[in-house]
Formats: C-alpha cells, sequence, structure tokens
C-alpha cells in the first residue's frame, strides 16, 4: 500500500513538473517578447528612424570615424534578406572604387554567431556585426532594413524590405558618391 502511495505521488508530481515546463516553454515560444512585429505603421508604439534625425543605434563617436555607415538589419530566414544579399555584395564591392570610408555594419536579429553563419554563408564581409533584437519598442521595425548614416550620426537614408531598382540605384549613389541629401521608402 505504501509502495502505491509513493508512485501516486510521484506521478503527481511528474503531471505538475510537466504542465510547469510546458507552460513556461509556450510563455517563451508565444509570449510578448516573440510576437511578430506589427504590420502597419497606425499599430506601431514607436517611429522609425526619420531621414535628418540622429540616430541611437551605435555610439556618436562609431560614426565619426568614417564619411558613411551603412547599417544592415537582416535575420536568417528572412527571403527579402536573403534576396538582397547580391546588392549588399554590390555596396561593399563598390566601395574600394569609391573614394570614400564607409562603414559596413550587419545589425543581427539572430544571436551574434548565427548571425555572422548566415552574412558568411552569403559570402557578405561586413565590418562589424552587432545583435539588435525588434521587439515592440523597437524603432525598427521589419528585416531587412538598410539604413545610411553622415559622420555626424544623422540618418539620411531609411528603406525597409527588398528594394526595387531604382531604390537600389539611390542607395549606391548615396553610399559611394558625392554626399547628397535622400528619401526613405518609407514616407518619412
Amino acid at each position: 500500500m505504501n509502495n502505491k502511495r509513493i508512485e501516486t505521488v510521484a506521478n503527481l508530481a511528474a503531471i505538475i513538473m510537466f504542465v510547469l515546463v510546458g507552460s513556461l516553454a509556450a510563455a517563451r515560444l508565444w509570449g510578448p517578447e516573440s510576437s511578430p512585429p506589427p504590420s502597419s505603421p497606425s499599430s506601431r508604439t514607436v517611429t522609425p528612424y526619420a531621414v535628418g534625425e540622429p540616430t541611437d543605434l551605435l555610439p556618436a563617436d562609431e560614426f565619426r570615424r568614417v564619411d558613411h555607415t551603412v547599417l544592415l538589419i537582416v535575420q536568417s530566414g528572412c527571403r527579402f534578406c536573403t534576396a538582397s544579399m547580391p546588392f549588399y555584395q554590390r555596396l561593399l564591392d563598390g566601395r574600394a572604387t569609391s573614394g570614400r570610408q564607409t562603414r559596413f555594419v550587419a545589425m543581427t536579429v539572430d544571436p551574434v554567431l548565427a548571425g555572422s553563419a548566415y552574412l558568411t554563408e552569403h559570402k557578405l564581409a561586413v565590418d562589424e556585426v552587432i545583435r539588435y533584437p525588434i521587439n515592440k519598442t523597437s524603432r525598427i521595425q521589419g528585416t531587412p532594413t538598410l539604413i545610411t548614416v553622415n559622420a555626424s550620426g544623422v540618418v539620411v537614408g531609411n528603406w525597409t524590405g527588398r528594394l526595387s531598382p531604382e531604390n537600389e540605384r539611390e542607395v549606391e549613389s548615396l553610399v559611394h558618391g558625392p554626399i547628397v541629401a535622400a528619401r526613405s521608402n518609407t514616407g518619412r
């Protein structure tokens, strides 16, 4: 009888542990931190970086080191990020002949090692890879996002999604040509 009682208590404890672990796993997988970003600008809690606005994505002295910084916000598993890789490679290749000091920083939604592996898989050799988690309070709400920043730390271009050929030419001109104002394809 005593063994039967111990067995019942052990079974109950196992069931309780299973429910607890399952609840924690569900909260972690489907909790607010892993919710997909809002799909419409009206549901955003913050506004994206606007052209002409200083950015705080990197410390200000990081921008002063070069003429131009290109921030690539990417995520492995993002089909538009993968489709944009040939264009990003052209941007990197053009830096050698542009005569401008341009720094390329990949900001990955994934952990840094996974993000670096993703970039390496696509033969994209950027100057630095850092982590940038996207959540409800992020000012960047989707991938891929490409932000160009001048030496003063001011946004001069902001594009989200796969770029049209016209937008690609605009970015190439901005990054490799003379310093000019740019516009954003997000209407800002």
